[in-house]
């Protein structure tokens, strides 16, 4: 038999879907009864793919498909429009990220992440119930993005496209209910004490029981919205713990709510006292008010959105034919970039090349790369293979996206968060002790004062709070990001701040990372050539993201040609090109396959050149190591195991050896593949946490390896999703600075860890005294979370500044 909610007489008058009262004139096969045929149709949808549990779940309406306009949708089929909502689309699929403010409960999860059985042309759909965001990949041909829209609004969760839009700025339907349900607290709580002057005031209580039993009545009549409305977001939060078997913080508030009514309701209907409402309306008002203004600061300090402001990318933009470096944030609809190998499209754009290459694993975890063709669309996330290609934005950078790429599954790796491991066993075991507490304050004082029992009872159940434990690692980790964010070290999560301060081991790459391409004195004494092959090869390097190649790429004064027919670049080793279908092929002695008589001794850094099969010779680049790295590296192996992996040869090895220290094991003309290998030997010899920094594009396999890896980019274009880290490359000088300041985070961390639970055990301990209302209560425990938020910013502010970071 297939579950209908209509299991009462006075239930068969309404809705077996939406819940409307009806006249029962609109019944299915089963006799249930509907308020129209839409609402029939969703609900046979629903039971055909045996998701009628979502109903069992569901509290409240939902919206009735019988009333939906169709024809309101149209402009969905405009191809424009539909650019603008798509977040990625190929020949196979496409998906888009829509916003469902009626997403409110785990009902609606539930019923939306099974998109997929209601038509099968869904393949998947995701929600991210914080932000109320549904993301969903459509095969095609099949479900057009007008249908889907539709299909959303039959279930009841039309979409918000004006926020998709950007046309208004939508307020948070939760801070209204939140300032909804504090005004009634309010206004109940002024109220009843008001109304309860008198008895406070009266040495003997009041003499007249008319003017007695009214203010009761009144006082009861008050509370009860105070209860049933502006409480219910601790009942319904209870209940939900208690369905997953967690015991979490809500049931004891719940528990002392239900407590103090009860009590009350008995005192007054036995006449036996007043009861407690003015302290029940007092809890709630006080307990919604700490839950505003904790919003308030949350917002204030909105980590998440600063993260975001902070994420690094840039961009080259063509205007008037002249190259410049801009940040993405200043990309506007119309503007022409330039996208080099393996750089990331930060923004939705038409390709102005004949064509080009994409790779759009970073989004859809496909490795194939695809090819399009001018015209064609280029969706934010893909990387492009092989020539640098122009395009044309047409849509602005949403870098909340790229971050949400950033951290994509496809990049975790495999981590030990101790620490939460620490905050969840002690969450785990607050609660029922906390309950084990007040029931054993009860017992103790019911034979002395069942009146103190009952204020001990709520009290101790009430001060408890473990919110500060929960709250100290991510307010103190959210604002070390956005420290280490305004230093120029982009971390992608909060994950990655606590790894760091608990480094054992540090690797260094060299070229590119201890010193600066853009010191690097190049000496072309080595090579001899004509103004044409100059050309060849500044066309071959302008296409290249590697530093060398842009520091050669700028060095040459010749024109670029943008005739070039191939163009491979093998990470680590090299450029092979045509151009002008001319042969051009430079990088190291092994990728040019030259013979020992063909290879220079010479320091530095060589790159070999060969246009056509003709040796030309090689460019020196005379390493330039950053300023102030040798006060840094000193400062580094006195904490940290040391190690070099370098592509280069070893000629610069007595150079480096004594910054270094002489136990550090140096390694030269090592390949990307050397370098990943050395890394897995090091974690499988019990290493500890290793911390890989390098250049993010030629050691992206050694980064992805390392419990951290730090890409160094002298530029903030060369986004790189293996790292965890992205680090500005004048910023390497102040590496054990910023390694120090998450150190010290972690001691914040652990300073707030102890003071809340100190707050815990003398608020406990003042309760079980009987030296604490309930209502006090109320006012201390958001007190304690928001000094706990306001410690860990302000302390990790100064160890900020301590350790000489802005």
């Amino acid at each position: 038999m297939k579950y209908s909610p209509a299991d009462t007489i006075n239930e068969r008058l309404k809705c077996t879907h939406c819940g409307d009262a009806c006249d029962g004139s609109i019944r299915n096969a089963e006799q249930q009864v509907f308020c129209c045929q839409g609402c029939v149709s969703v609900y046979q949808l629903l039971s055909d793919n045996n998701m009628c549990d979502f109903y069992r779940m569901q509290e409240g309406k939902t919206t009735k498909p019988g009333e939906i306009d169709a024809a309101r949708f149209e402009h969905l089929n405009d191809t424009e429009l539909q650019r603008q909502l798509i977040d990625y689309e190929d020949e196979k699929q496409y998906r888009v990220s829509l916003r469902l403010p009626q997403i409110h409960c785990t009902a609606c999860v539930y019923l939306l992440e099974q998109l997929y059985r209601f038509n099968n042309h869904i393949a998947e759909s995701k929600i991210d119930f914080v932000r109320k965001e549904i993301s969903i990949t459509v095969r095609k041909p099949g479900l057009s993005l007008r249908e889907l829209v539709l299909l959303l609004h039959e279930l009841g969760y039309g979409p918000d496209l004006n926020h998709k839009l950007g046309n208004r700025r939508e307020i948070d339907p939760e801070k209204k209910k939140l300032l909804r349900k504090l005004a009634v607290a309010g206004f109940a709580f002024g109220n009843v004490m008001l109304l309860s002057f008198p008895e406070y005031l009266s040495t003997n209580g009041l003499n007249e029981p008319l003017v007695q039993s009214t203010i009761h009545v009144l006082n009861i009549l008050l509370s009860i919205p105070v209860l049933a409305y502006s409480g219910t977001h601790y009942f319904k939060s209870a209940w939900e713990g208690l369905k997953k078997g967690i015991l979490n913080i809500d049931i004891p508030i719940a528990l002392g709510m239900v407590v103090l009514f009860a009590r009350s309701l008995f005192e007054i209907i036995s006449q036996s006292g007043a009861g407690y409402l003015d302290s029940l309306t007092g809890l709630v008002f006080f307990l919604l008010l700490g839950r505003f203004f904790q919003q308030k600061t949350y917002d204030e300090l909105s980590f998440e959105r600063d993260f975001r402001s902070f994420f690094p990318l840039g961009i080259t933009r063509i205007t008037h034919d002249k190259e410049e470096e801009i940040s993405i944030d200043k990309l506007l609809p119309g503007d022409e970039i330039l996208v080099r190998n393996e750089e990331v499209i930060p923004a939705d754009a038409i390709l102005n090349a004949d064509k080009c290459l994409v790779d759009y694993s970073f989004v859809t975890g496909e490795s194939e790369p695809q090819e399009r063709f001018r015209g064609d669309v280029l969706y934010a996330g893909g990387k492009i293979i092989g020539m640098a290609v122009r395009m044309e934005v047409i849509k602005k950078v949403a870098q909340g996206y790229l971050t949400k790429l950033w951290n994509h599954e496809s990049f975790s790796k495999k981590h030990d968060d101790r620490f939460k491991t620490i905050t969840d066993r002690i969450a785990r075991y607050f609660t029922p002790a906390v309950i084990g507490l007040s029931i054993a304050g009860f017992a103790y004082w019911y034979g002395q004062s069942p009146e103190m029992a009952f204020q001990v009872f709520a009290a101790v159940l009430i001060i408890a709070c473990p919110c500060a434990l929960a709250l100290s690692a991510p307010f103190t980790f959210g604002n070390a990001i956005r420290i280490l964010g305004r230093n120029k070290l982009f971390v992608k999560n909060s994950v990655v701040v606590d790894k760091l301060s608990q480094i054992d081991e540090l690797i260094f790459d060299k070229t590119g990372t201890l010193t600066s391409s853009e010191q690097n004195d190049i000496d072309f004494s080595g090579i001899q050539w004509n103004f044409r092959q100059q050309q060849l090869v500044k066309t071959a390097c302008r296409n290249s993201t590697h530093p060398l190649s842009r520091q050669l790429a700028q060095a040459l004064d010749a024109e670029v040609c943008e005739n070039i027919q191939l163009f491979d670049e093998v990470r680590g080793k090299g450029i092979a090109a045509i151009i002008d279908h001319q042969r051009v092929k430079l990088g190291s002695a092994d990728f040019l396959e030259l013979s020992d008589d063909e290879r220079s001794s010479m320091p530095g850094s060589l790159v070999y050149v060969r246009v056509n099969g003709e040796l030309l010779g090689y460019v020196r680049y005379k390493n330039a190591y950053r300023t102030g790295m040798d006060e840094s590296l000193g400062e580094l192996r006195n904490k940290y195991a040391m190690h070099l992996l370098s592509g280069d040869g070893d000629q610069e090895a007595p150079v480096l050896q004594p910054l270094f220290g002489e136990d550090a094991e140096m390694r030269f003309r090592q390949s990307p593949a050397d370098k990943l290998q050395y890394i897995e030997k090091r974690q499988q010899a019990g290493a500890g946490l290793v911390m890989m920094v390098g250049d993010g594009l030629n050691d992206a396999g050694a980064l992805q390896q390392a419990a951290v890896g730090v890409a160094v980019s002298e530029r903030d274009g060369q986004f790189t999703p293996a790292s965890d880290a992205i680090l500005a490359g004048d910023q390497v000088p102040n590496l054990h600075r910023m390694l120090a300041f998450a150190r010290d985070s972690r001691r914040v961390i652990f300073t707030n860890l102890g003071f809340s639970l100190t707050y815990n055990v003398v608020g406990l301990s003042f309760a079980l005294s009987g030296q604490l209302t309930p209502v006090v209560s109320a006012i201390l425990m958001p007190v304690s979370s928001i000094t706990v938020v306001l410690s860990a910013t302000l302390l990790t502010n100064y160890y900020a500044k301590r350790n000489g970071l802005k």
